[in-house]
């Protein structure tokens, strides 16, 4: 086995090891930039989350909204998605391993267990996707006078497409 040395850290002779210096000394100055621009990625999150947990999270009876009007105002009486709750549950944590800001946790966590309580069809399994402001589901074929979603499931049914991205958003990160 080798002997542990400072050379054998560094690696080659003092004219390299003067180059590797000031390679360090470059990879600071890109670090120092890097974190700025860090510090800009940190605010914009946390902007993200304060409209998530002040404007499309319902405050009253839990849940988010599926659509706001311009001014923050939730439309269609408050109806709730399930596909969109999978997204903002993971913009919530993503903002957590970001900022560890605790704040982002706990409304993820809260998120899940509203689902959980409301969305999570514990006879059939799996979840209902749409879910009047009080958290019931919707289980009627006509909705606002539609008879299917954006994607074309029939109103009332469970889709794949709702209940693999709350999986996906339950599921622990990497």
């Amino acid at each position: 086995m080798a002997a542990f040395s400072a050379t054998s850290i560094i690696g080659g002779d003092q004219e390299d090891h003067s180059t590797r210096c000031l390679n360090i000394r470059h990879d600071k100055q890109l670090l120092l930039q890097r974190a700025s621009r860090f510090k800009e990625l940190y605010d914009i999150a946390l902007h993200g989350f304060r409209y998530l947990k002040e404007r499309m999270w319902d405050a009253q009876s839990g849940g988010w909204f599926r659509l706001l009007d311009r001014s923050g105002n939730p439309l269609e009486g408050g109806v709730k998605h399930g596909h969109g709750s999978s997204y903002a549950i993971s913009a919530c944590v993503c903002c957590y391993e970001l900022t560890e800001e605790q704040a982002c946790l706990e409304l993820a966590k809260t998120a899940f267990g509203w689902l959980e309580e409301h969305a999570h069809d514990s006879v059939n399994g799996g979840y209902f996707v749409f879910y009047h402001r009080d958290g019931c589901p919707i289980l009627s074929e006509s909705f606002h006078g539609t008879l299917r979603d954006a994607i074309g499931t029939p109103i009332g049914c469970k889709d794949a497409n709702t209940t693999s991205d709350l999986l996906k958003a339950f599921a622990p990160t990497e």
